[in-house]
């Protein structure tokens, strides 16, 4: 392993992949660099992601191998205009980011690497694991999760191939072989100041400071009420949402992305219990071992990705009880959602509606809607 306080800058012709692993902060990192794509190519880097989104999952997805099923012409399209970018591209680095290229396996690893040419470099971004845990955790309550915390951690935990691709091992077993550990990065997560990130972004790909920011975006943490809230609608609404072009799972992206952002509202994190922070900790005490060995480079402090577990709970429940104006103010946000939903497809013109079900009228409405907020 070799240890830098500083990101090193990436060589001239370089093309870059950020994997950044769930809730790294990749969503962030995307976001600066897709509202800064004139100021990237102003200083000779090109962004290869679509411009018709912050966050290129589907594209990312379909490299894969596991395309979305609700988009899968669409997301080959999108990953075929991210390789031409890439292979048409004499920008003195070229870039790429998506969580879902963690779970490359290693033969669709070199597959990637082999469509988009040139010098690969991955770029992958860690934070503690235990934070990983609740950040996630969060995230299936988002989809439609009934779990409390430490049920799903204690179900997460003891599944060790789901830990092992969550962590540098993974990345390890399946990009080494296509571009070599010694072109692999990982950066730690400096726990006192998040903006490094960015600057550290900033130094691998050659630019003037500043020119990543954070912008808003649409995954904020939820309070431990809003959380509990969620978890609780979705027991007593226990259809499954897998499929992300129904109705029902369209209102509460909707209603809850609002809610990640309103103003107001209670931000006190769920906090994590000392049993699962100790579990945590192992996992990543062996993070840092296998990087160690490795021939990888690692930005940042390698043992700040184990957490003190000193002053946390030793068990935790959900709150028993949610404020009343908190919780009117989020039954109102899901019902203005829902009320627009239902506007919104009555107002498609009767030409226009013919014999198409409610869904594909909602999906027409997104695809206008995406062309505007594109041009």
């Amino acid at each position: 392993m070799r240890q830098l306080d500083d990101a090193p800058c990436l060589p001239d012709g370089a093309r870059m992949l950020h994997i950044g692993l769930p809730k790294t902060g990749t969503t962030a990192i995307q976001a600066a660099l897709h509202v800064a794509r004139q100021a990237l190519v102003e200083q000779g880097v090109r962004y290869a992601a679509p411009r018709n989104t912050r966050h290129p999952y589907a594209a990312a997805r379909y490299a894969i191998g596991e395309p979305m099923p609700h988009r899968a012409g669409a997301d080959r399209l999108a990953w075929r205009a991210v390789v031409r970018r890439f292979r048409t591209s004499d920008a003195r680095a070229t870039a790429f980011s998506s969580e879902a290229l963690y779970l490359a396996s290693e033969q669709r690893a070199r597959s990637i690497v082999d469509e988009i040419g040139g010098q690969a470099h991955v770029v992958v971004t860690l934070r503690p694991f235990a934070y990983q845990l609740r950040s996630r955790w969060q995230q299936t309550v988002v989809g439609g999760g009934q779990a409390t915390f430490d049920d799903w951690a204690r179900r997460f935990l003891d599944n060790s191939t789901r830990v092992r691709r969550n962590g540098p091992e993974g990345i390890l077993d399946s990009w080494s072989p296509a571009v070599g550990a010694e072109r692999i990065v990982f950066m730690v997560a400096d726990p006192g100041d998040r903006d490094v990130l960015f600057r550290r972004f900033e130094a691998l790909l050659g630019l003037s400071d500043h020119t990543l920011e954070p912008a808003h975006v649409d995954n904020a943490a939820l309070s431990s009420q809003g959380s509990e809230f969620l978890r609780q609608l979705n027991i007593l609404d226990p259809v499954k949402r897998a499929d992300p072009t129904t109705d029902r799972a369209h209102v509460l992206r909707t209603g809850t992305r609002r809610i990640q952002h309103m103003p107001g509202l209670s931000r006190e994190r769920p906090q994590v219990a000392k049993w699962a922070a100790i579990r945590a900790n192992e996992v990543a005490a062996g993070w840092i071992d296998r990087l160690e060995s490795s021939a990888a480079t690692v930005i940042g402090r390698p043992q700040d990705l184990v957490v003190d577990v000193d002053g946390l709970p030793d068990a935790i429940s959900a709150p028993a009880v949610i404020d009343v104006a908190e919780a009117a103010r989020f039954a109102h946000t899901y019902w203005n959602a829902a009320m627009e939903n239902f506007e919104k497809a009555r107002a498609v013109p009767e030409q226009e509606r013919g014999e198409l079900s409610t869904q594909e009228l909602l999906a027409l409405l997104r695809s206008r809607l995406a062309r505007r907020l594109t041009r």
